[in-house]
């Protein structure tokens, strides 16, 4: 493409050029997939255009200028009322890249679903679990978080810089680089909790000497913890938050979700009312030991499975500097109810499953498609603060009372 007399546009040209991108080794093999996806991202979402595609496509693509819709919010792609599906979705593939060339793609779409990010003068690439394919990656590939070097021929306009940090830039990779693998020689459940603990000590101490102070604070951390404080029916909570957080946000959910919650209530002996985010059952026969006693036979396969789920959620969000919440201890508190979520729905929904590799990506994929996209955590917070897991020892507590035993 050429640049043109109006001033405006110059800014829009997508020439190829040639920037050094560290990514998670699972990238590396990451395919779009296409009409073979069974849950894709031209449907249910808007496809947002940066200013930058929207001029391009009003000004020297005008056969694209009448897709362009706004939401009030952005300026998005059209989508098809009766499929929900983006407008330029053919046979499961995008048609403007299709005769355009993916250089004419949005950030939105051309990038996920990746995620991206800069230290120093260091390109970062990771991504998170809402797509079925880099789930699939992820949690069954070889050696998905090696680091490895490659070359994108664009990078994001809007990316995220964490060389502002009052922290040395060869110091922030190392913090991020450390819990991340933290829990390659741990039980998860004690993973978090380290966590839990060391993000409490970090909050108290200047960004500038967190570096200094971690590997102490990893050798003490645990001695910590709080009493664990448990709760009977905390299984029963945690199933109701996500539908209480689904009920407010007022999105459709995928058949592929539906799914997943109807096993949790079969397996549960529970009914969800999603209109009310009542769960009808009886209290004084509900013992969810008894209903862990038929996820025992995949139990190691499942904390292998959260293992990989615990490190793809901090490599995709750049934790601890990054993620849903305002600072480090939100952070970990979400990302606690965030796993013991997911532990839970995965459990129950491979009680004598057939198909064991496609119910797990089918359920890991479909619940972070729906919670890794809220734009509010103060939602999140809210509902978490309901049930009293804001406090260390009711939240470690819901860890221990969702554990298979």
């Amino acid at each position: 493409m050429k640049l043109t007399s109006n001033p405006d546009l110059n800014c829009m040209v997508k020439d190829s050029e040639d920037y050094e991108v560290y990514q998670d080794g699972f990238l590396s093999d990451f395919k779009c997939i296409g009409d073979k996806c069974p849950d894709t991202c031209c449907k249910g979402w808007d496809m947002q255009l940066d200013r930058t595609t929207k001029s391009m496509y009003e000004f020297m693509m005008p056969e694209l200028k009448d897709i362009i819709d706004n939401n009030g919010d952005h300026f998005i792609i059209k989508r098809d009322s009766k499929t929900d599906t983006c407008i330029k979705l053919e046979k499961g593939f995008c048609s403007i890249q299709k005769k355009h060339g993916e250089n004419t793609l949005s950030d939105a779409c051309f990038f996920y679903p990746r995620t991206m990010h800069k230290v120093g003068q260091r390109y970062h690439a990771s991504a998170g679990f809402s797509c079925p394919e880099t789930t699939r990656l992820t949690l069954f590939g070889e050696n998905p978080f090696l680091m490895v070097s490659t070359h994108y021929p664009r990078i994001p306009y809007i990316l995220k810089d964490y060389s502002n940090l009052v922290i040395p830039v060869e110091k922030i990779d190392e913090i991020h680089q450390f819990f991340k693998n933290l829990n390659d020689s741990e039980v998860t459940n004690k993973t978090l909790a380290k966590m839990l603990m060391l993000t409490r000590s970090l909050s108290n101490l200047p960004q500038e000497k967190w570096f200094d102070a971690i590997n102490h604070l990893d050798k003490v951390a645990l001695n910590l913890s709080p009493e664990i404080a448990s709760q009977k029916l905390n299984p029963l909570y945690l199933l109701q938050s996500f539908i209480i957080i689904i009920k407010s946000c007022r999105k459709k959910i995928t058949n592929r979700l539906q799914e997943v919650l109807n096993k949790a209530q079969q397996e549960l002996e529970v009914k969800i009312d999603f209109e009310t985010t009542d769960l009808i059952y009886d209290v004084d026969k509900f013992d969810f030991n008894n209903v862990t006693k038929k996820c025992l036979d995949n139990k190691l396969f499942v904390q292998h499975i959260m293992k990989r789920w615990l490190k793809g959620e901090i490599s995709c969000f750049f934790y601890p500097f990054s993620g849903i919440g305002r600072n480090t201890v939100q952070r970990t508190q979400i990302l606690i109810v965030k796993y013991a979520l997911n532990y839970m729905l995965l459990s129950l929904n491979l009680i004598n499953c057939e198909d064991v590799q496609n119910t797990t990506i089918q359920t890991i994929q479909s619940v972070s498609r729906f919670i890794d996209h809220l734009s509010d955590e103060k939602l999140f917070l809210k509902i978490i603060e309901s049930y009293g897991w804001l406090e260390d020892s009711k939240l470690l507590g819901l860890l221990e009372d969702i554990d298979v035993k």
